[in-house]
């Protein structure tokens, strides 16, 4: 009988199937195992037994089918959602829970969300809800540029790379929202609709504006409904709008409030005359009937008595020698004359001055407008070049210091704002241009020699005493108006009765004087009445130093058709409208019937220059529909050179859109005016019109899975990035792929579409090539009959590709690409996990954590593996849904005694223990119930297993102990190869007269094992003690193969059932041939 040894140098191989036993071929074989459980193959050679997995909480029943996913903003701040039954859990790195929100999405739903998880975001798709983004407060708190090779900034050399460093903080982020993405233009299905006839016309619209000053005041002292007459001028950009105001009680479709000191909701104006030529200048003239009280000036007059006077003298004069009206006196009564009403109270005159009209110009009269062709009630607005046509006929002008010189009839520039509303185009007309008024208008250098003038106002305004009669006082009505025009010769003095005496005019006089002789023609509308807007009066303007922030409300069309053409599931659902000059983009937002719904716009509509309406009358030359509508929404979506992308909906499973460059909301294909831009958002087809897009991976490269195959975005050689005229994505790979798939590097992992295999895709930017390889193969046929349903790639401690199945097992690809190291395993545990996710760069350990949800004992929990660094662990955590107490805090309060007899039985149940004193009673209630047998480390120690009685486990030595953890044994099982030699180029391989006798392994801080055949197994302890850290290092003694015998399947098992470190670099085997 001949004996030989064999060694197994490594287990770098990891787990292999019966199917490649034969193939000796192959040289990872060799350093592989046939049953590979709750180890890792590691890169360096070591088989290493798994930590445990840490209990985090406990999930309601109806989340047996949650999903989760991570979520990282910034490197030291990473988050991991819970995805339930219409719920959604936000978890920190500590799997604290942060907040919960409500979603749409169905337990049956779960498994058709896709996720993006982005710097700032969690974005979320499904096919039969619109993309929605998850997200906290995110500040960037500051950015550093910073130069490799420790380049200077301002000379840097042509080799430096320079680096953009974001520091990020989340604020308040217990406070999560879900909200559906702001998408302003959605992608368009790419025919038109040429069978029906669109048009559209105005509708309902509103917008708010929020001050940070007491802006509107005036409108809430006005009350309600006085405050409907009033206006607010507000700026978009360098545009003027001017709204009126409007309350709650304005519309029943959306939802307005009344106005408040910094908050009013307007009504835009409909169409606003843009003046295309700048130097134009406006003149408005007013003369409709209104009153407003000025100033009032009071004098003192004695001995009045009742009568008829054209004059009244009485201590003091009063002449009115210019007013043509009789002035009866009767004792404490107003009578009016012309414009002034002179009011008797014993012994006092009061003179008010009353205007005919809230006026723009101040001081202009009925007569003075009259004699410029201004009938009463009438508004003119006049223009020195011709601007104006019939089709203006609706449309609001602002007339202010910026587009005039003086106002007619007046001679002084305005300062306040005033809107008014055309009504009628009139044409050309002759007037003045030049007018004189007050204090220097009768100036003698305002006068030329030989020029026309005509004098048209005949008014009083201002009072002053008479030079040659002491304590007199005159009212100067001004230059005589008998009608008609006069010649005044230059430098000739004008001066009017004024009394006794003649006094000055220079100073005094309010007369309007109109210079004939420089006439022109002037562009003349006239306006509505009852429209006229005025700053001052119901024209409110915030203060420059009020901050305003303006929120359209509703922005809305009516959208009309010829035909039966909507439903009410069309809400929501965008349009494309092309009018001769530009495309109108619209979004439905109500449903009245089949032919007309209400529409939100986007962008200006087109307006025809000379009716100021919408272009064309709001008809439509063609239409195109949005591609997104309610149960028709993009599967998948992801971020690639600045472009948000989306693909595959239901309808069109093989058209991607890509959003503008500069706009990632914005899915607007063309400029407004038509033309295409390489920032344009693109939509394109897939070549394989039935392939559904079931994932989109964006790296270096945008690669695209399908149901028939791969697809990658390839760059044009004259261009760097994408865009409408140069994007081109060809098929790579006619390898069907599954839901998902993961960035590993420079590679994709996917499950093809049965779920059997799992794909590695890569692509060779040298040579141009793509390939797509199963890296399962070596455990086929593993997933045939148990399909992939969930892959998730995690970074560190070491590289692995986590692969979940249907039955909810847990599988574990170790990988090194540029080492060619594919090593699988297989992690069990008691239960069925039910999803797994990566959170990556844990705060705790600064590692990626793998995250299960996990059906265990009927009930559904959140837990995370343990991870350490396998060489240097720095506690013992192997055990599985465990938790820790800390006994010292615990037995200060909480020390239990549920057994009246203090009695206590040992772990093997075969003693009494009576030591009451020094024994606890430990709370593990509700994570473990009764019945529940746990195995419990006391201290570093195991101690063996309790059960759960009254929801407490036991303890002895309870004064010295320092922290316990309690949870379920795994075990861990590496399988021998078979022998495949025997000294004597006599293959052992495949004989039925082999036998492994014994081995002798080299373990690393390890601190037990067992050996054996089938069920028999022997333990081998193999440390002294059980502190952290004095595990054994070194070959330990050969080692008896319990329950060895000869025959082909009889290959030993090396089995861990401690909760324990155990670390296997290589094997000794000897071989007895018989």
């Amino acid at each position: 009988m001949a004996k030989y040894s064999n060694v197994q140098t490594d287990f770098s191989g990891g787990l292999i199937s019966d199917y490649i036993l034969g193939r000796l071929d192959i040289k990872r074989v060799a350093n592989s195992a046939r049953t590979f459980k709750n180890f890792f193959p590691s890169l360096q050679g070591p088989a290493v037994f798994r930590t445990g997995f840490k209990y985090v909480n406990e999930l309601t029943a109806d989340d047996n089918k949650s999903v989760s996913i991570d979520l990282v903003v910034a490197t030291d701040k990473a988050y991991r959602v819970v995805f339930g039954n219409q719920t959604a859990s936000v978890y920190n790195s500590k799997g604290e829970l942060l907040d919960t929100l409500d979603t749409p999405y169905s337990n049956a739903e779960l498994g058709d969300l896709r996720f993006s998880s982005e710097t700032d975001a969690l974005y979320i798709t499904h096919g039969s809800y619109y993309p929605k983004k998850l997200s906290a407060d995110i500040v960037f708190v500051s950015t550093t540029l910073q130069a490799d090779n420790n380049g200077v900034i301002d000379t840097l050399l042509s080799s430096d790379l320079l680096t953009l460093n974001a520091n990020i903080e989340i604020q308040g982020d217990t406070n999560w929202t879900l909200e559906d993405m702001d998408i302003k233009v959605e992608p368009f299905l790419e025919t038109d609709q040429s069978e029906i006839k669109y048009s559209i016309s105005q509708s309902e619209r509103y917008v708010k504006l929020t001050t940070t000053g007491p802006d509107f005041v005036d409108i809430v002292n006005a009350g309600s409904p006085a405050w409907l007459d009033y206006y607010v001028e507000y700026n978009i950009g360098d545009e003027k709008f001017l709204g009126k105001i409007v309350d709650a009680a304005t519309s029943t479709n959306y939802t307005l409030a009344d106005p408040t000191s910094q908050e009013v909701f307007v009504s835009p104006v409909d169409t606003v005359l843009d003046i295309e030529d700048a130097g134009a200048q406006l003149f408005l003239l007013d003369n409709r009937e209104t009153t407003e009280d000025f100033d009032v000036l009071s004098l003192t007059a004695t001995g009045l008595a009742d009568g008829t006077y054209s004059e009244i003298i009485a201590g003091q004069s009063l002449e009115f020698t210019a007013l043509a009206d009789v002035l009866t006196v009767t004792n404490n009564i107003s009578i009016k004359l012309d414009e002034a009403v002179v009011s008797f109270v014993t012994d006092t005159i009061t003179v008010s001055v009353i205007y005919q009209s809230i006026k723009a110009q101040d001081v202009e009269s009925v007569a003075i407008l009259e004699q410029e062709g201004v009938k009463v009630n009438e508004i003119e607005l006049r223009s020195d070049t011709t601007i104006f046509n019939s089709g203006q006929v609706g449309a609001w002008v602002r007339v202010a210091d910026d587009r005039r010189s003086n106002d007619v009839a007046v001679g002084n520039n305005r300062t306040n704002v005033r809107w008014v509303q055309i009504s009628e185009h009139v044409g050309t007309e002759d007037h003045p241009v030049e007018f004189f008024r007050g204090t220097t208008a009768f100036n003698n250098n305002n006068y030329q020699g030989g020029s026309v003038y005509k004098t048209l106002s005949t008014q009083p305004q201002y009072f002053s005493k008479g030079p040659d009669q002491a304590g007199s006082i005159n009212v100067v009505v001004g230059i005589q108006a008998s009608g008609g025009n006069r010649t005044i010769p230059f430098n000739t003095f004008l001066s009017t009765s004024g009394g006794s005496t003649n006094v000055a005019v220079a100073g005094i006089a309010t007369s309007v004087v109109a210079n004939l002789s420089t006439s022109k023609q002037f562009d003349v509308c006239q306006c509505y009445n009852t429209n006229k807007v005025e700053q001052g009066t119901n024209l409110i303007i915030p203060a420059t130093s009020s901050q305003l922030t303006i929120e359209p409300i509703a922005n809305d069309v009516t959208v009309s058709t010829d035909k039966a053409a909507f439903a009410a599931a069309d809400v929501g659902r965008n349009i494309n409208g092309e009018l001769p000059s530009g495309n109108v983009y619209l979004k439905i937002v109500r449903f009245i019937d089949q032919s007309r719904v209400i529409a939100e716009l986007n962008n200006p509509v087109p307006r025809d220059k000379r009716t100021l309406g919408f272009e064309n009358e709001g008809r439509f030359e063609s239409v195109k529909l949005g591609a997104w509508f309610v149960g028709n929404y993009p599967r998948t979506t992801s971020k690639y050179e600045q472009r948000r992308i989306f693909g595959g909906t239901y309808d069109a499973g093989n058209v991607l859109y890509f959003s503008r460059s500069d706009d990632d909301q914005s899915f607007q294909p063309t400029q407004n005016d038509g033309t295409v831009l390489d920032t344009d958002a693109i939509t394109y087809n897939l070549s394989n019109t039935t392939a559904s897009i079931r994932w989109l991976s964006s790296g270096r490269d945008l690669v695209i899975g399908t149901s028939g195959g791969i697809y990658r975005v390839v760059p044009n050689q004259y261009q760097s990035s994408i865009s409408p005229k140069t994007i081109r994505i060809e098929l790579t790979e006619e390898e069907p792929c599954e839901d998902q798939a993961e960035i590993v590097g420079s590679s994709v992992f996917y499950p093809d579409q049965s779920g059997t295999r799992l794909m590695e895709y890569k692509f060779d930017l040298n040579i141009q090539n793509s390939s797509s390889n199963d890296v399962s193969k070596l455990i086929y046929p593993v997933f045939l009959t148990d399909p992939i349903v969930r892959v998730a790639y995690q970074h560190t401690p070491q590289p692995r590709i986590w692969v979940l199945t249907t039955s909810g097992k847990l599988y574990c690809l170790s990988y090194h690409r540029q080492e060619e190291f594919y090593a699988w395993s297989q992690q069990e545990t008691n239960g069925a996990v039910k999803d797994i996710s990566i959170l990556h760069k844990s705060s705790a350990t600064n590692l990626d954590t793998l995250w299960i949800i996990i059906e265990r004992n009927g009930r559904i929990f959140t837990e995370s593996l343990s991870e350490t660094d396998p060489v240097q662990l720095l506690e013992y955590t192997m055990l599985d849904s465990f938790i820790e107490v800390d006994i010292p805090d615990y037995i200060k309060t909480k020390f239990v005694r549920p057994d009246p007899q203090f009695t206590y039985f040992r772990p093997d149940a075969t003693s009494v223990y009576n030591n009451f004193y020094d024994t606890q009673w430990i709370l593990v209630a509700p994570k473990f119930l009764d019945g529940d047998v746990v195995s419990v480390v006391q201290d570093g120690v195991f101690i063996g297993t309790r059960t759960v009685n009254n929801g407490y486990i036991y303890i002895h030595n309870a004064s010295t102990t320092k922290k316990i953890i309690v949870g379920y044994s795994y075990v861990g099982e590496l399988k021998m190869m078979f022998p495949t030699w025997d000294g004597s180029d006599k293959p052992a391989y495949g004989s039925d007269n082999a036998r492994i006798i014994s081995i002798r392994p080299f373990l690393i801080n390890s601190f037990s094992y067992s050996v054996g055949v089938k069920e028999t197994f022997a333990l081998n302890k193999v440390a002294s003690t059980y502190e952290v850290g004095d595990g054994f290092t070194g070959f330990d003694r050969e080692q008896v193969v319990a329950g060895s015998h000869y025959g082909v399947d009889n290959v030993p098992t090396i089995r861990h059932t401690e909760p324990y470190p155990l670390t296997l670099a290589s094997l000794t085997t000897k071989t007895d041939l018989n």
